[in-house]
């Protein structure tokens, strides 16, 4: 398992921590991992944003931490190798309270390593179940802000013919992502 797959786990288990004492009725988790790789397009040091284009031509946009001083030097052309990890979990438990939470982590590569940065964002959502059809498999949940959602579910959400009115249904939503500059590339962004 890589470095950002094993800070996303890290990062699901520390969100749903708080919520484990809570009598959990039904959860689960999909994962989604690519490998790209990138060219350096531009890096605007005032905005401290990366451009970068795979060569399917689709540009990303990238904020870096303001301790990524090497990147912010790495010259247009450079290649570098994109590693997400993308995480979906839910909870659903007795009780609770809507809301949200989000919080974002950078590590950069230890100095002489090859250059690279690590970035996790994670966002809890946690919705007030209001509505629940067995019938045709829907729940209308409703967050923080009193905004309704009704949502279809099938198969692949075990447990969730548990749910209840009044339960709470806890969404997490992890993004991590490795972007490390090719070992050739090293030398001629210097």
């Amino acid at each position: 398992m890589s470095r950002v797959a094993t800070a996303a786990a890290v990062a699901l288990m520390i969100v749903f921590a708080p919520i484990a004492g809570a009598q959990v009725k039904a959860g689960g988790i999909l994962t989604y991992e690519s490998d790209k790789l990138l060219t350096l397009v531009s890096v605007d040091p005032i905005s401290q944003t990366a451009v970068l284009r795979g060569s399917d031509g689709v540009s990303l946009a990238l904020e870096l931490p303001t301790e990524a001083q090497k990147m912010q030097h790495a010259k247009p052309g450079a290649l570098f190798r994109l590693h997400s990890v993308e995480s979906l979990g839910f909870e659903i438990e007795r009780g609770g309270i809507a809301g949200t939470f989000e919080d974002r982590t950078a590590a950069l590569a230890p100095p002489g390593a090859t250059p690279s940065i690590e970035l996790v964002t994670v966002k809890r959502f946690a919705f007030n179940v209001q509505a629940v059809d067995k019938t045709r498999h829907r729940i209308t949940l409703r967050d923080a802000q009193n905004n309704v959602s009704t949502l279809t579910y099938v198969g692949l959400l075990q447990g969730i013919g548990e749910i209840a009115i009044g339960d709470t249904f806890n969404l997490l939503h992890i993004e991590a992502v490795t972007l490390e500059m090719m070992p050739d590339q090293i030398q001629t962004s210097r």
